[in-house]
């Protein structure tokens, strides 16, 4: 395993393979990703643990906002527009779908208090 320090947290990088990248990822509080989309990749996130608002439209489409909660799936399809947001630390997991989710990669987020240590 690695980690990778990143301006909202650190990602634990888990599995790497040609097909995917398996990903744990720790967000603080009051921490964004960037605003982001996929033109090929197909993928499925889920909160492990702490709450996260997820927002996300498609292009031409006013931007629509949910809170997660933790072990509820939702599928990111290519094109998706999506941006999370630590409403508290957390924890997620974000798996690729271009093979079957039991031997797919996937991301895990969680979320900790912003004075947490990893």
């Amino acid at each position: 395993m690695s980690t990778v320090d990143k301006p909202w947290g650190h990602e634990l990088i888990w599995a790497h393979t040609a097909r995917y990248v398996g990903k744990i990822l720790h967000i603080r509080a009051g921490e964004a990703l960037s605003l982001q989309y996929h033109r090929v990749k197909d993928e499925t996130i889920m909160l492990l643990r702490g709450r996260m608002q997820l927002v996300y439209f498609a292009e031409g489409e006013p931007p629509r906002s949910r809170d997660l909660v933790a072990n509820e799936p939702f599928h990111i399809t290519p094109g998706l527009r999506h941006r999370m947001i630590a409403l508290e630390a957390k924890t997620y997991s974000r798996c690729p779908r271009r093979s079957s989710m039991t031997s797919c990669g996937s991301k895990i987020a969680t979320a900790a208090p912003s004075s947490a240590s990893r």
